[in-house]
């Protein structure tokens, strides 16, 4: 499957990495405060943090849009209109799933490992993916404690 590349509007003074309006793409939030993340998800996330998630994920845009509630034609809408920003409510489970991705990738330290994993059914998660569990706040929720339980070395 090929990954799409998306690639960051600039680079501040700091080094720290632009993303449209936001300090860093949500995936690379490494030491965000919850207020941040927040404020973020309110302000709406731009359309490329979308398939920036996507890409980061491995999936392709029919699964990433059915795993978050956003369907394609107003995916296309977004990237015409509300200057290019998905909604405080479309944002939500973009940021979910960009930080659960984040956090794979602490537990098993590579990107290639956490896209593996995250798309492996989990007898865990009844069976499920986790990408598929967390499709709802609270599966996502689990799925962070399957990998806190996996981080301490807890068999799962």
């Amino acid at each position: 499957m090929k990954k799409a590349k998306t690639q960051p509007a600039a680079t501040t003074a700091a080094g720290k990495i632009r993303y449209e309006g936001a300090e860093a793409a949500p995936w690379e939030l490494h030491d965000a405060s919850v207020a941040y993340v927040v404020d973020q998800v309110r302000s709406g996330l731009p359309v490329t943090a979308f398939t920036g998630v996507q890409a980061r994920l491995g999936v392709n845009q029919t699964a990433f849009t059915r795993l978050t509630g956003i369907s394609p034609r107003t995916l296309m809408r977004r990237r015409t209109t509300h200057s290019g920003r998905l909604t405080p409510a479309e944002s939500a489970p973009v940021m979910r799933y960009a930080l659960l991705y984040k956090r794979a990738v602490e537990v098993f330290g590579t990107a290639e490992q956490a896209e593996a994993w995250l798309k492996k059914p989990r007898p865990a998660l009844g069976g499920c993916t986790p990408l598929d569990y967390a499709s709802t706040e609270f599966g996502a929720r689990e799925v962070e404690e399957l990998l806190g339980r996996l981080e301490q070395g807890v068999f799962s």
